[in-house]
């Protein structure tokens, strides 16, 4: 999302340019400025979901649900788990 956001910036400089020169439309102009400002959203909304995400990571809690010694470890870390597995 972050080389969308700078491949919409770098358009939209060229459309403020062309647009200064005449050589293309307000409404092209119009659409390149739109397009920038959801690229910008999208990416400080995929951010904020990160930073959620880390954080319900950080406080997650794996509990036996009985006592004993571990004898074997069938995962590793980082692996992605489900109830019963």
């Amino acid at each position: 999302q972050q080389a969308n956001l700078q491949k919409l910036s770098r358009d939209l400089e060229r459309y403020e340019n062309l647009n200064k020169a005449e050589a293309t439309s307000d409404i092209n102009l119009q659409n390149a400025r739109l397009g920038q400002k959801q690229a910008n959203l999208s990416l400080k909304s995929a951010e904020s979901q990160l930073k959620s995400t880390q954080k319900s990571i950080a406080q997650t809690n794996i509990v036996a649900p009985i006592s004993g010694t571990l004898t074997e470890k069938k995962i590793e870390l980082g692996s992605v788990l489900a109830p019963g597995t």
